[in-house]
């Protein structure tokens, strides 16, 4: 039962973090890019780059995934190296 409960938390833990910079991500994308719109009259107001709505949301959609999928991935490196190291250290002291 410990052994499910500490995969989860793991998996729990990994895809956690993995979204929470996903969505930082897209916050970054907004700092540098706008939506056309009346708000900016079409770019001619804007000190970003300015785009359609549909490139907009492909842009937030392809780096929300890319860095979310890295920073899982490398949460789960962490993860497993300190899983070992720890088996590790349990192990020596038997």
């Amino acid at each position: 039962m410990k052994k499910y409960f500490n995969h989860i938390a793991k998996e729990f833990l990994n895809y956690g973090v993995g979204w929470i910079c996903g969505l930082i991500s897209v916050q970054l994308v907004l700092l540098f890019f706008e939506e056309k719109g009346i708000m900016n009259l079409w770019g001619f107001w804007s000190d970003k780059m300015v785009v359609e709505k549909t490139t907009l949301s492909v842009i937030e959609w392809l780096t929300s995934g890319i860095i979310g999928y890295v920073v899982m991935q490398q949460v789960n490196k962490v993860i497993t190296k300190v899983t070992l190291f720890n088996s590790n250290d349990l192990a020596t002291k038997d």
